[in-house]
């Protein structure tokens, strides 16, 4: 998959995680953010898992951290693949839809 893909994977990571905290672009230090996204993949996850216990939403949780435990040391050794990218993207966007019931 081109750099392209990923970025547009990120973009839209960026997007459901902003409406989610209904934030703009440029909050919290620009964390939210596609290009951190894209270079940093499991800073998402750590944003969600944020979500998750400020809001107290306790049947996500173990889903969250499983996730984290999942892609973490697949994620942190660059370069991971395009296919380690996608799932791990398609895992998170489906717990922030979750989120959003």
């Amino acid at each position: 998959m081109a750099l392209d893909n990923r970025h547009n994977y990120a973009i839209s990571l960026e997007e459901k995680i902003r409406s989610l905290f209904n934030y703009e672009r440029t909050a919290i230090y620009r964390l939210i953010n596609a290009d951190n996204f894209e270079n940093n993949p499991l800073s998402a996850a750590f944003i969600i898992m944020t979500y998750i216990y400020l809001k107290n939403i306790t049947e996500l949780d173990n889903k969250c951290a499983e996730l984290i435990d999942k892609y973490s040391i697949v994620l942190e050794n660059n370069p991971f693949t395009d296919t380690d990218y996608i799932n791990y993207m398609e895992d998170l966007s489906d717990i922030i839809n979750a989120l959003k019931k």
